[in-house]
C-alpha cells in the first residue's frame, strides 16, 4: 500500500480533496457502466477506505448520480469531473478516478476488472491480473 498523502480534485478547482493515508489498490475497470459514465474505453479508479478520504473543499458543489442499485458517481456540478464512486457491495470504500488526482503517477493499477465487457481493440496488459468479472 502507497502510504503518503495524495491530493486531488476536479477541473474546475470547485472541489479538493485529499487522501489522508494511502491507497489500497487501483484497477482499470472495462464495464459498460463504467465506460458509458466516464466516457472512455475503460475507467482507472484508486481503491481507498472511506475514513481516508476527504473532501477539504468545495463540497457543496458535489452532485451524485445513482448508476442502479449499487454504485453512485461522485462528480463536481460545475465541470463535470468524475470523482469518486461508492458501491454498496464495497462499504467502507471510495474508488476515486485516477484522473482526478494531482498527480496520477502515484499509483500503477493492479489489475483490469469486468474484461469480459472489453472493448475489442483494447489491448489489456498482461503483466496486470486480468479478472472477467470483478475483483475477487
Amino acid at each position: 500500500m502507497l502510504m503518503t498523502t495524495i491530493t486531488g480534485g476536479c477541473f474546475c478547482k470547485a472541489i479538493q480533496y485529499r487522501i489522508k493515508t494511502g491507497i489500497s489498490m487501483a484497477v482499470n475497470c472495462h464495464c459498460n457502466v463504467c465506460r458509458k459514465a466516464g466516457g472512455g474505453a475503460f475507467s482507472s479508479h484508486a481503491v481507498v477506505r472511506e475514513r481516508r478520504f476527504e473532501i477539504v473543499s468545495g463540497e457543496e458543489n458535489l452532485s451524485s448520480f445513482h448508476l442502479g442499485e449499487s454504485v453512485t458517481k461522485h462528480f463536481c456540478r460545475h465541470c463535470g469531473t468524475p470523482l469518486f464512486n461508492s458501491n454498496k457491495r464495497y462499504p467502507g470504500h471510495r474508488m476515486v478516478a485516477v484522473g482526478s488526482l494531482d498527480d496520477p503517477t502515484v499509483v500503477t493499477p493492479t489489475a483490469n476488472i469486468h474484461c469480459d465487457s472489453q472493448l475489442s481493440w483494447v489491448t489489456l496488459d498482461e503483466r496486470l491480473q486480468n479478472f472477467p468479472q470483478g475483483y475477487s
